[in-house]
């Protein structure tokens, strides 16, 4: 990769020290840091979101290996992302080819139904293969 790791800042050092409301990640195994930046609710308008979704954006320009400073980091949920994106890249004429496995893969092909965009959705519940019993 021709561009070396960003220099971002420690999450440790942008969120606040004392949690202010635990909201719980539910009955799975976590690290100390996930389950502290999970106990932590910060102004989504403020300067530590604004921090965090800095640092998102270095490691997208990482990731994606470029300069460009035309990275959005959205402080959202993936639909937020999605509909962003359903909204933004295609245009009138364009097709999406949405594969659905489940009601959060469908919503891709919700979405670009209501933008009125011309949608394949190929279901793929008949290839799993559900547990006996």
């Amino acid at each position: 990769m021709p561009y070396s790791p960003p220099e971002t800042q420690h999450l440790d050092s942008i969120l606040p020290s004392e949690p202010l409301l635990l909201m719980g990640a539910g009955p799975v195994p976590i690290s100390n840091a996930v389950s502290r930046a999970n106990g932590v609710v910060i102004n989504h308008l403020g300067e530590t979101m604004d921090a965090v979704v800095s640092n998102v954006k270095k490691m997208g320009r990482y990731a994606f290996q470029t300069v460009s400073d035309k990275i959005i980091g959205v402080s959202g949920p993936a639909s937020a992302a999605m509909e962003m994106a359903i909204t933004n890249i295609l245009w009138p004429g364009r097709s999406v080819l949405a594969l659905s496995m489940g009601t959060f893969s469908g919503r891709m092909a919700e979405m670009a139904k209501r933008f009125q965009k011309n949608v394949l959705t190929y279901s793929l519940w008949h290839r799993v293969k559900r547990p006996a019993g």
